[in-house]
Formats: C-alpha cells, structure tokens, sequence
C-alpha cells in the first residue's frame, strides 16, 4: 500500500506539473460526470484520423483499420449524430462528437498514469455507456482488455483477473453491482501494488482504489496525444447484416460477452446508433419494449431473446440476432 500510495502521489505530482488540469473551464454531465463540451479549445489540431474513409455497409470492417479510428471517421463527418441510447442511465444520450471527445481525454489520462500501448486491462463493469468508452479508449492506446462479469463469484473473478498468467497493469471495476458488494472489494491485495485499480461508483471513496472520473484530461488534449497515434488493428466481426449509419442496434445482453461486443463495435465503426436497455444486460420486458422502439436491428444472447411479441409491437425491427 505504501509503494501504491508513493507511485500515485508520485504520478499526480507529475500531472500537476506538466498540465493544466482545465477543471473549471468544463461542466459535467448529471448522470455519468463526463465533460460536456465547452467553448473551442484554442490552437486544438485537426485530428489525424480525420481523413479515414466512410465506414461501408457490411458484416463487419476490418483490413487494419482500429475501433477508434472508426469511430474518429463518424465524429468527423457528424459529430452531433447520436452514437448511444441508455434507457436505464437517465435516458442518456452521448453524440458521435461526445464519445470521441471523452475517449481522447481518458486516454491522455491513461498514457500520464502509465498505461501503454500492449498493457492489459481488466474491465469487470456492468452493461452501459461507460463500458464502450472504455473499449474505444483501449482501441485508441492499443491495450489489452480483458472483460469480466461483475456478478461473478470471488474465484471466478479472481481466476480471471490472472487469466493469461499475470496481473493486469490496470482496473477498471463496478464495486457495488446491481446494488451489491463486489468481491474486489476484499481483493485489492490479492493483486500488485503497482496495479492502477480504478473505480466507476461516482459518489464513494474505497481503499486503494482511484475514481475512474478523475482520470480524464479534456485540456488541449488534440495537442497532448499528438505523436501516440492509435495502433492498428482489427475490428471484431459483428453478426448484423447491412449495418449502416441509419441503424439503430439493440444491446440486450451483457457486454462482457465478446458477441455483444463485437455487434456495438460493429454499429459504432458503421456510425449507426447503440441502444442499450439495460445495465445488468438482459433487460425487464417493459424496458427491453420501449428501448425496442429506437432500434431497427437487435443482438440479443439465446436464454434472453428478443420474444415474437416484441416483433409484432415494432413492426420497424428489421433484424434480430441471436448471440
């Protein structure tokens, strides 16, 4: 704990003196603390992915192109396009413009914190908007994300937080899940003192563990990143036919699974719009209708699918997928 506490007062220190943390120029949204965005900021530089080609209609897009700079495509030709619905986070929505903006500032605050392109990344986080970010935030840094359940059993979290034979560099965890104590709360020493272990629960303070929301840097961050330009690599196929800007897709599972994942990343890099009902993943028959009526595809895993019901209430819904 002491080397832990040492190495963040060490890190904070180095934040401190080598950037303006521009806290008081920026407000932050009601439900998720993100920064919203403020005035332009002076001298920022035109992105480097900017000139990335229109993502096409298909099955999925890969050829070396990364999650991010898909995503930087789409904020680039419409920033104020909706690129999330959350029906159970407020009613949330963020832009193609919001998601692109906070996806560079937590990844300026990743890179002062010590993360790398090839550091791993657990995310034991329920299903909402906040995961995706973090996903594109790997994506833009080049990490190695490992997703788990946060409704998992101790061991079973434990077994795969050491998936792969070593600790992740960094944490990102839920530590009250649908309301309840997650193991990680009791596992803090389980793992090494140099891991950077974050927290999501806004208003709560845990041992040994940051806020997640007091890692992004939204100062000149255009100017900040240059030179760390986002790796390249393949974006996971996606099971949806016909995917294109104009689609809104349906999350009704939970995003630890790779399936669920790789559909968002799918309509995401497509500039379609995600819907998603539900935190806990597999949404209660009254949310998972009325989110039905934003979408025209959905994904939807096999014990939890979409009902024939539902099909006849949304006549629009043109694609269902089971995972």
């Amino acid at each position: 704990r002491v080397l832990f506490r040492s190495r963040m007062l060490t890190t904070f220190s180095s934040l401190c003196s080598g950037l303006t943390l521009a806290r008081g120029s920026v407000s932050f949204a009601r439900t998720l603390g993100y920064a919203t965005a403020s005035a332009a900021t002076k001298g920022s530089k035109a992105s480097s992915n900017a000139s990335a080609p229109p993502a096409q209609a298909s099955k999925s897009t890969s050829g070396g192109s990364s999650f991010f700079s898909a995503l930087d495509a789409a904020a680039t030709r419409n920033p104020a396009k909706e690129a999330i619905y959350a029906a159970e986070e407020g009613k949330l929505s963020l832009s193609f413009g919001d998601l692109k903006r906070h996806t560079q500032a937590y990844a300026l605050g990743f890179l002062q914190l010590g993360l790398k392109s090839g550091s791993s990344l657990a995310v034991c986080m329920e299903t909402r908007s906040e995961m995706l970010l973090i996903m594109a935030v790997a994506s833009r840094l080049g990490l190695k994300v490992n997703a788990i359940d946060p409704y998992g059993a101790e061991g079973s979290i434990l077994q795969s937080l050491q998936a792969g034979g070593s600790a992740p560099a960094a944490l990102i965890a839920d530590l009250h899940p649908a309301g309840k104590a997650s193991p990680l709360l009791s596992m803090r020493d389980a793992l090494p003192t140099d891991c950077l272990c974050l927290h999501t629960n806004a208003a709560a303070s845990f041992p040994g563990y940051l806020p997640l929301r007091s890692i992004p840097v939204y100062n000149d961050v255009e100017g900040l990143l240059e030179g760390t330009a986002a790796p390249s690599s393949t974006v996971p196929a996606g099971s949806l036919q016909n995917v294109t800007p104009s689609s809104s897709v349906l999350i009704n599972g939970p995003l630890w699974h790779q399936d669920m994942q790789a559909a968002a990343f799918q309509a995401l890099t497509a500039g379609a719009r995600v819907v998603i009902p539900s935190m806990g993943g597999n949404a209660a028959d009254a949310v998972r209708i009325a989110s039905l009526a934003h979408a025209t595809m959905a994904v939807v895993t096999k014990d939890s699918g979409i009902k024939f019901e539902d099909r006849t209430k949304v006549p629009h819904l043109q694609q269902v997928v089971e995972v």
